[in-house]
């Protein structure tokens, strides 16, 4: 990667060399002097010798990039590191190293050096730093490597072997209030069967499934696992205690492209995206429910159920590889209709392809409710807004 400003600066170093030149010429017509020829003479070797050692180094130099790190969190920092050893005796003129991110990691340190080896031979290290700042895949990878000739009139790309780092940004799960009207619409799709009874000990109903035993309700406590049909007998509201997961699924779709990919919020949009979604699996998980979020990852769209706290980092882990697919995408109709899904919920960054999106997850029979950020410029045709702090907002 090269600054606007480099090859302004090397003309300029040429026209300062030229002048030099002429500078010493005069002195050699004007003053007829020796010091003007040999000043001259050694002027024009230094040229030569410069950009000769430069042509001949080329070749001569390696680069070895270590990272330490394969997935860090929100706000970590990234350390990579790379070694450069040369070989050959000549000097060295100016090695130019130039490191490319990808924009969910920010550089902490320069991301290019200007390395002066000389004579030496010996390997030398050295340290860069990023910050992770948003979700999915970062990558790393040197951009260029030149060699610049003691002068400054010259440079020469330096073939170096390809060398691309790849970070996994983990999402945060965040913690959302229970008290979600999203979350009573789910519950309300996959309610309990109240005519479960009290039992001493846990029974077989129906096909087999577990019945369940009672206590008195203590504030905390889920609302899904009130049973109101034992709670009018008691006149007290009672919990269940063997809480089963429910028999169908909800689903959670994470619709994360590259539309609005140009846009400086489109990061920070993609992040309140996917850990909306992350925050919704993991508030149902705590309320008895499971459900399946469907998310794209190497040319698919991959299905992940959610039945226990280890499901959900899981989850996680896979999100933090997550690289935004292409706007010419389909939604995982088919795999919620072979799953019998009922409702699905579309966390979504898009504002253009939403409705599209909505209409073809409803044609396989879902009932659809749409969340997006606030930062989506037309929100329009989704259900919810979802704030900085995770709120949901009807529309």
């Amino acid at each position: 990667m090269r600054r606007k400003g480099d090859k302004g600066k090397m003309v300029k170093n040429f026209l300062g060399y030229l002048s030099c030149l002429v500078i010493a010429l005069m002195f050699l017509v004007v003053l007829n002097s020796r010091v003007g020829f040999a000043i001259s003479i050694a002027l024009f070797l230094s040229g030569i010798i410069s950009l000769l050692l430069m042509h001949l180094s080329r070749k001569k130099i390696s680069i070895d990039v270590k990272a330490k790190t394969t997935a860090v969190a929100k706000g970590d920092t990234i350390e990579l590191s790379f070694d450069i050893s040369k070989g050959t005796v000549l000097p060295t003129p100016f090695i130019e190293v130039c490191f490319n991110s990808s924009k969910n990691v920010r550089a902490m340190s320069p991301e290019r050096f200007r390395i002066a080896m000389g004579f030496s031979k010996e390997t030398r290290t050295y340290k860069i730093t990023y910050k992770a700042e948003h979700f999915g895949m970062a990558k790393i990878e040197i951009s260029s490597v030149r060699l610049i000739d003691y002068l400054g009139l010259g440079n020469v790309a330096v073939k170096f072997e390809s060398h691309e780092s790849k970070f996994g940004v983990l999402p945060v799960i965040q913690s959302i209030s229970g008290q979600n009207e999203l979350l009573r619409i789910c519950c309300d799709a996959n309610a309990y069967d109240d005519n479960a009874e009290e039992t001493d000990e846990a029974t077989t109903i129906g096909m087999g499934v577990a019945g369940y035993e009672h206590r008195e309700y203590t504030p905390g406590d889920p609302i899904k696992r009130i049973n109101w049909k034992l709670s009018s007998k008691r006149d007290n509201l009672m919990i269940r205690l063997d809480e089963k997961l429910a028999s169908t699924s909800q689903a959670i779709i994470l619709d994360i492209s590259l539309e609005n990919s140009d846009s400086e919020q489109y990061y920070k949009t993609a992040d309140i995206t996917a850990e909306s979604a992350l925050a919704m699996a993991g508030l149902m998980l705590r309320q008895g429910l499971s459900c399946d979020v469907y998310y794209f990852s190497q040319g698919a769209w991959q299905a992940c159920k959610i039945e226990a706290e280890s499901n959900l980092l899981e989850l996680q882990l896979a999100l933090s590889s997550y690289e935004p697919y292409a706007k010419d995408y389909a939604m995982p109709s088919e795999l919620v209709k072979q799953r019998g899904t009922p409702l699905a919920m579309l966390f979504s960054n898009a504002d253009k392809s939403l409705s599209a999106h909505k209409s073809s997850l409803e044609a396989v029979g879902c009932e659809i409710y749409s969340a997006v950020p606030y930062t989506v410029a037309d929100g329009a045709a989704a259900s919810y807004s979802v704030s900085e702090d995770f709120d949901f907002t009807g529309i």
